[in-house]
């Protein structure tokens, strides 16, 4: 069996969709009994305690820092230690899905970027400059390069300490994304027949700039990507900005790799875009899964009615449909799409006499707020009704959304959002209106419609999670999720799943120079289109009582079922990595 080397910055720090990744496979038991040995690799990034270094969860059996060594591996790492100048922290760390009981203890290893001897770290910059052509030296200021640079030199030589690539052996190295890339490189330099590496790519780094600097956004950067492909141009020619941005050439050298796992179909042609030599790299689909539970109607009416009371505790009445939006506060999940929409639905619930309350779950902050504080906004303006700029509420992004909130719930008429800017959904963090048994997976199981318009995103595991619960997910079509849902239903349209299609442009639009014309009017006579039609689909789809409801949910769980992590591993992962034999 094999084993998987993950170097990643979310190694002990769930941060963003990697380390939502990790713990799918790690929990998935497909996984467990394919690879028999998994290492995450990561930054030590603060003088954390021995019980929290390696999260909450982790077991520290070495560590140069806290002077730890449980089981004589210093004999092994302290060589490297001395030799780079760094330090280590070694050990495991348990994941384990609540959902399943599912449990993984994969090893561990931080570094200590801060530490690491000039001669070595001059030396692999040079090699990446002859190998590679990564001039270091134009980015030496910048610490998100240095670091990741840093990590590449001292996690590639503990791996012999940990007998991690030895001949003979079936390693891969798996770089999620641009931050371990420099360590894969180290593998490729040494060409080491033990290894095989390839780049783990949640995004495209220079695609994701291009669509969120661009006020065109996806409008314009899908069908001007399609047309600059047909005639051989690429993103240095058409976009010449992209020459200083050094997440670009990094990942451009990706082409070395023994291949590219992509989370979505459509990142094949993001990295095509990139420059002519991307064609001859060995680019596989590996999608993401969704976490999957089967649920039943007594769970589902469960969940549905502690989220309803929360509801009526603040608003004083129980709409008959739940609608959620759940994501970090980033311009790539295009919130203000998600209101475009809702005026259309809210004119279709009109026509039904139906109501409607939106949950919009996102924040600037990078953590909840204690309960203290949450009381405190509770009682002095109605938190989360209503907000108030500044202070421990709105942030500067958030209060510029919440204006165009204020105006649909001033004149929408069966429809209202509540915008919680906290992390959670458990009582500690909403305050004294929600049930004390409420939770996180009740909001999921209890939504009725999922939203997820984003302008660029690669996967998008959140704007699916309602799926397996009966929820109608609204998504936009470069969302990789709407890709691996269209496979998973076979011949058929998955009828739990409304795709959006923002790229679809009016057929006077044709030529390269027209695309690339597109701004913000264009964009916005396109989404107000595509919008009222999406919207037109959801109010045909969502049901009219429990017995629908119920309908749904033996569809959606039954769709979810095969976009399992199971699945993924088996029918996409393994045969990837296989590939490379």
């Amino acid at each position: 069996m094999k084993t998987l080397v993950h170097v990643t910055h979310e190694a002990v720090v769930k941060v963003g969709g990697i380390g939502a990744v990790l713990h799918g496979l790690f929990t998935s038991r497909s996984y467990a009994r394919e690879f028999g040995r998994s290492l995450l690799i990561g930054p030590l990034w603060g003088h954390e305690s021995p019980e929290t270094v390696l999260s909450s969860t982790g077991t520290v059996l070495y560590s140069s820092i806290h002077g730890i060594d449980v089981g004589g591996y210093g004999a092994q790492l302290r060589p490297v230690e001395e030799h780079l100048g760094t330090r280590f922290v070694y050990g495991r760390r348990r994941f384990t899905d609540p959902l399943t009981g599912v449990s993984l203890d994969p090893e561990v290893l931080l570094v200590d970027v801060r530490r690491l001897r000039p001669e070595p770290l001059a030396t692999f910059k040079y090699n990446l400059f002859r190998r590679f052509g990564m001039d270091s030296y134009r980015w030496d200021a910048s610490w998100e390069y240095e670091q990741y640079v840093r990590l590449g030199v001292a996690g590639y030589a503990a791996l012999p300490a940990l007998e991690i690539g030895r001949p003979g052996d079936q390693t891969c190295i798996l770089a999620h994304e641009f931050m371990g890339l420099p360590l894969a490189y180290a593998a490729i330099m040494e060409r080491n027949p033990g290894f095989r590496t390839f780049l783990y790519a949640h995004e495209v780094p220079t695609l994701r700039r291009i669509v969120e600097g661009n006020s065109g956004h996806d409008t314009l950067v899908y069908p001007l990507l399609k047309l600059a492909l047909e005639e051989g141009k690429y993103a240095d020619e058409l976009f010449p900005q992209q020459v200083n941005f050094f997440k670009h050439p990094l990942t451009r050298a990706a082409v070395n790799c023994d291949g590219i796992l992509c989370v979505g179909e459509q990142l094949i042609d993001e990295f095509n875009f990139l420059g002519p030599e991307m064609a001859r790299a060995k680019k596989h689909v590996v999608f993401n899964g969704l976490p999957f539970l089967p649920c039943d109607a007594a769970q589902k009416k469960r969940s549905r009615e502690l989220v309803l009371a929360y509801i009526e505790n603040l608003i004083g009445y129980r709409p008959d449909y739940i609608f959620t939006h759940v994501g970090r506060f980033v311009l790539s999940k295009a919130y203000w799409r998600d209101l475009k929409a809702l005026w259309h639905i809210d004119k279709g619930l009109q026509r039904r006499g139906k109501s409607a309350v939106f949950i919009l779950l996102s924040t600037e902050r990078g953590g909840p707020q204690p309960w203290e504080t949450v009381r405190h906004l509770e009682q002095s303006h109605s938190w989360p009704v209503a907000h108030r700029e500044g202070g421990a509420d709105l942030t500067p992004g958030e209060a510029g959304l919440y204006q165009h909130i204020q105006k649909l719930n001033m004149c929408a008429r069966n429809t209202r959002v509540l915008f919680i800017n906290q992390f959670g959904f458990e009582r500690e963090v909403l305050g004294e209106a929600a049930p004390k048994e409420l939770t996180w997976m009740d909001m999921r199981i209890a939504s009725d419609l999922e939203l997820g318009l984003s302008i660029y995103e690669p996967f998008g595991i959140a704007q699916m999670e309602p799926l397996s619960f009966g929820g109608i997910c609204l998504v936009s079509s470069v969302c990789g999720s709407a890709g691996f849902a269209l496979k998973a239903a076979g011949d058929g349209k998955p009828e739990t799943v409304v795709i959006a299609d923002f790229t679809a442009l009016p057929k006077k639009v044709r030529t390269l120079e027209e695309v690339r014309s597109i701004g913000i009017t264009e964009r916005d006579e396109v989404e107000e289109r595509v919008c009222r039609e999406a919207a037109a689909e959801v109010v045909k789809r969502l049901p009219e009582d429990d017995q629908e409801r119920m309908a749904l949910l033996k569809k959606g769980s039954a769709l979810a079922a095969r976009m399992s992590w199971d699945v993924v591993v088996d029918d996409y992962l393994v045969p990837a990595l296989r590939s490379a034999e």
